[in-house]
């Protein structure tokens, strides 16, 4: 009687475990986070020719089931406050917000106040403070970082990915998305 009543309490408590655990066995975290819409975070990646992990903005493409990159953050120039760590998490936080209103359709450079920056806008439209993804070293020139941020990523600057309207160069974001590499998820934090 004891030894059934045992055996009993035994498989409840197994059978209990298996419930809670065997959902955090089944996905990896990346997807769990991030399951079927495209979102923006902040993530730390090992740099080869750096040697240590940067921090960038990357995007979580469901229907590729994996991360795009967007910016390596390196610059020290804007202090300690604006330390390339803080500066990805918010700008990966404008990024997100963009995206999730249906602003960030196109990255696209210009200036604000005098410096260079990357703005999220729709083809054609301009930049502005109020679409202002990010600021540049006032001595940058916007247009190239932007189109260096597309050679870099994907290696190439094909006509799916680039657009130019008018003196303006325009990335396609969802273009980007579709068609730039995949991280691999063992180099991400």
């Amino acid at each position: 009687m004891k030894l059934s009543l045992f055996f009993s309490g035994l498989v409840v408590t197994l059978t209990t475990l298996n419930i809670n655990i065997y959902p955090a066995f089944s996905q990896s975290g990346y997807e769990v986070n991030f399951p079927d819409e495209v979102r923006f975070s902040c993530r730390e990646m090992f740099d080869p020719v750096m040697k240590a992990k940067l921090p960038m903005t990357v995007a979580w493409v469901p229907e590729r089931r994996g991360y795009v990159r967007f910016i390596t953050w390196k610059s020290q120039l804007f202090g300690q406050q604006w330390n390339p760590s803080s500066r990805c998490k918010v700008v990966s936080s404008k990024f997100e917000q963009s995206y999730q209103m249906g602003s960030l359709q196109y990255l696209t450079a210009g200036t604000t106040n005098g410096y260079p920056i990357v703005c999220a806008t729709t083809l054609g439209g301009s930049c502005n403070s109020q679409n202002q993804l990010f600021t540049m070293e006032y001595t940058r020139n916007p247009w190239e970082v932007l189109g260096s941020l597309v050679s870099i990523m994907t290696g190439s600057t094909s006509g799916t990915i680039m657009q130019s309207a008018e003196t303006s160069t325009y990335l396609s974001v969802n273009n980007y998305i579709k068609t730039a590499p995949i991280i691999g998820v063992n180099n991400l934090r």
